[in-house]
């Protein structure tokens, strides 16, 4: 079994994405995983991850840099065939060693970068020709496969997941949710206690309702009480230069919250580009529309064949009739329903039955009948045996 080794002196072990989005996903596929951090926590098997620590802790890149040394010579004892650094000081680098890092990248086989960046206009490669293998992998949430009705409660309410730090906008969103009158669901860790005390002493702070670091399933009831999601990233660092959405907008997306969202070149690029896409799907529209709690109908004009996309989940029940004929119902845009119509009109129905449910209630009869003939039978046998 090939053996990974995860290394960060910067990221809580329970990082999103290195430890849920890499860790447990290796795992998941037969690979034995370590993660080493940079924390004073037990040594822990979390999901199939072994974690194990430095026992010392360090929050400022030069107390990291000086953890190198002992980093890793905690890494090469685990003894791994592959090793995954996530941080520049793990490399002995900082901005100001620039031809070191130059020389380290054409020793070392290859660099995996969290997405690119764009700088006016243009895609920028930081890593240049100085290392001879770069790919870029979107940072992209795992699937959500949850079939839960959304924003249960009746208030509106904003939320905002993941680290909570002054460049990530939350004194903005905070200050943005208290004028505007409505909740402000935090979670997660934020940089500093000072930070934190620093808001908590704003009347504005009085909209916010601080949950904590949550675990995945906290994180997805929040989801589910939450009108709108937030990325109000500032234009500051690496944010303002991201050549894609923010993770968090994805996981926004797949759990069909409207997002909240800062104007960086790309979002700004993409509304662009999709606004007149949407105008145009906006023309094809339901009439006659009846929604029941097992039961959408209704019917729909297109100018060609295409596919109908609902915003319900995806989920084995689901049966479609088209113009009266069975049309397969197929899984689109990560979790969501999609049946095929055809240019004209179409009249569509789209029904729920619970899967085995039929075969259920006749198990559930057949026991019934079994349970009454064995009964009946028991109590002749007595009858008999007292006369």
């Amino acid at each position: 079994m090939t053996k990974v080794c995860h290394i960060t002196s910067a990221h809580n072990r329970y990082d999103g994405r290195i430890f849920q989005r890499e860790c447990v996903s290796l795992s998941e596929n037969g690979y034995n995983v370590t993660l080493l951090v940079n924390d004073m926590k037990k040594a822990e098997v979390k999901d199939g991850v072994s974690i194990c620590t430095i026992n010392k802790e360090y929050h400022n890149r030069f107390g990291r840099i000086n953890a190198v040394k002992c980093i890793l010579k905690k890494a090469l004892k685990i003894d791994a065939d592959i090793y995954h650094l996530h941080d520049p000081e793990l490399l002995l680098i900082a901005n100001m060693y620039f031809r070191y890092e130059s020389r380290i990248f054409r020793r070392i086989d290859g660099v995996v970068s969290a997405g690119s960046m764009m700088i006016n206009g243009k895609r920028f490669d930081p890593f240049g020709d100085r290392c001879k293998n770069v790919v870029d992998l979107g940072n992209y949430p795992r699937e959500i496969n949850r079939n839960l009705p959304i924003n249960k409660s009746t208030e509106f309410k904003v939320c905002y997941v993941g680290g909570l730090t002054h460049e990530r906008g939350i004194t903005t969103l905070i200050n943005a949710c208290y004028r505007a009158g409505c909740k402000l669901i935090l979670a997660g860790e934020f940089s500093s206690e000072a930070y934190h005390k620093e808001l908590k002493e704003n009347l504005s702070y009085s909209c916010v309702d601080y949950r904590g670091v949550c675990d995945r399933q906290e994180i997805y009831n929040i989801y589910e009480e939450t009108s709108v999601g937030a990325a109000t990233l500032l234009n500051t660092g690496q944010y303002y230069k991201m050549n894609g959405f923010a993770t968090k907008v994805i996981e926004y997306f797949q759990m069909k919250l409207p997002v909240i969202i800062s104007n960086y070149p790309y979002a700004v690029d993409m509304n662009e580009e999709y606004l007149p896409n949407v105008q145009a799907r906006a023309q094809d529209k339901f009439e006659s529309l009846t929604v029941e709690d097992t039961k959408v109908e209704g019917n729909i004009t297109v100018d060609q064949d295409k596919m109908l996309f609902f915003s319900i989940p995806y989920t084995e029940g689901w049966s479609a009739t088209v113009n009266g004929e069975t049309v397969e119902v197929e899984k689109a845009n990560v979790g969501f329903m999609a049946i095929p119509i055809t240019e004209g009109e179409n009249h569509v129905v789209l029904k729920y039955r619970t899967p085995w449910l039929l075969p259920g209630i006749l198990i559930s009869g057949v026991i019934f009948v079994t349970y009454i003939t064995v009964v009946i039978v028991l109590r002749v046998k007595r009858k008999h045996k007292l006369k």
